[in-house]
Formats: C-alpha cells, sequence, structure tokens
C-alpha cells in the first residue's frame, strides 16, 4: 500500500469514554458506533477512531487502578461523558484534590489535557441521558450530583453538552459529534495533502 492511498490511517484518535453504572447498554452502543462510523466514515480519510474506557466483568468490580485510568485519557484526541441517574462513588486516590467519584475525577483530568497544549485532547463533550419526572422529584443524593454536575456545565458553558431519551436520539447526537470530529480532522490535514501534491 504506498503511503498515498487513500484508505492509509494516518492517525489513531482515542475516544475515552466516561460512564458510572447504571448506562452500560448506553456504553456498550457507544463503542459500538465510534467502530462502525471509524470503518464506514473517517478510516478512508486517514483517521482511525478507537473507543477508550475501563472494561468491567459482569458481576465484579472495576480493579483497574485510577492512576492508569487517567493516563489513557491523558493520551487520548477526545473524552465522551455519558451520564443518567447515577454519579459513582469516590476513587480514594486524589489527596490533594479529592474527587466524589471516578466520574468527576476522570471528568476533571480531560478538562485539564483540553485546556493545555501538553495533551492531544481536542474536545470534551457530555451525554446526559433523560430522567424521569418522578425521580427528579425526589432524587436521591447520587441523582443530586448529576443534577449539580449539569448546572454547573450550563453555567460555566466550558463544554458542550446533550441531552437524549433513546438509543435512537443517542445516536442522533453523537454522529453530530463523530462527523464534526472528521470535519475537523480533514480540515487540519488538508494544507499537508496540498502542500504534498505540490511538491510531487
Amino acid at each position: 500500500m504506498s503511503a498515498n492511498h487513500p484508505y492509509r490511517t494516518q492517525h489513531v484518535a482515542g475516544i475515552f469514554i466516561v460512564s458510572p453504572s447504571g448506562v452500560e447498554a448506553e456504553r456498550q452502543f457507544l463503542r459500538d458506533r465510534i467502530n462502525e462510523f471509524s470503518e464506514n466514515h473517517s478510516t478512508p480519510y486517514g483517521l482511525a477512531m478507537r473507543p477508550v474506557g475501563v472494561e468491567c466483568v459482569p458481576g465484579t468490580a472495576c480493579m483497574r487502578p485510577q492512576s492508569r485510568i487517567n493516563e489513557d485519557i491523558t493520551n487520548c484526541d477526545y473524552c465522551i461523558v455519558i451520564l443518567h441517574d447515577r454519579w459513582g462513588t469516590p476513587t480514594g486516590g486524589a489527596k490533594l484534590k479529592p474527587f466524589t467519584s471516578g466520574v468527576e475525577e476522570e471528568f476533571d483530568v480531560a478538562m485539564t489535557c483540553l485546556q493545555s497544549d501538553r495533551y492531544p485532547m481536542r474536545d470534551v463533550v457530555v451525554f446526559f441521558k433523560d430522567v424521569e419526572p418522578a425521580l427528579l422529584k425526589r432524587p436521591d443524593d447520587q441523582l443530586q450530583r448529576v443534577v449539580a454536575f449539569r448546572k454547573k456545565i450550563e453555567k460555566g458553558r466550558t463544554v458542550l453538552y446533550k441531552t437524549f431519551s433513546d438509543l435512537h436520539s443517542f445516536l442522533q447526537v453523537l454522529d453530530l459529534h463523530l462527523a464534526r470530529w472528521l470535519k475537523d480532522y480533514q480540515a487540519a490535514t488538508a494544507p499537508r495533502a496540498r502542500s504534498s501534491k505540490a511538491h510531487r
């Protein structure tokens, strides 16, 4: 395969998935869709999208050290957070800056990477699955933390967020971001492609 073949992968973009328990179906759907989108849409343009995250064996706890998870985030190009009515539990690893859950710590790491040129992180997006009105009337501690986080996101306007009701609507909002990331990659690599042709 030649270096200029249109189907040659030029860059692998890691997409880290942040999600607590309770959104297993959405997490798996997200992984599958990223792989499908990569194969059908982005790889032909030289960009392979790869889902990255903590894999848990059903019925067991996720025993991977938080420090290893955070390291994975620093090596990723994008981060997607999925939340519904669960927030998660404290990791207990950060002494100088304690976090209320792995979700909060991973989001903080992703945002730190996004705001620094030292890391490849290019975008962070948060997806909120609609919560049943009955639960919102009397939210437990977990849901209260999710609601507080959403209000913080809305007020700060530091990252994009979207809501969805089911997997169909999730697919619609997800594809918009995947397509935008592909478009951004094409725009960033276009000058190099033109320059390469000019020097033949």
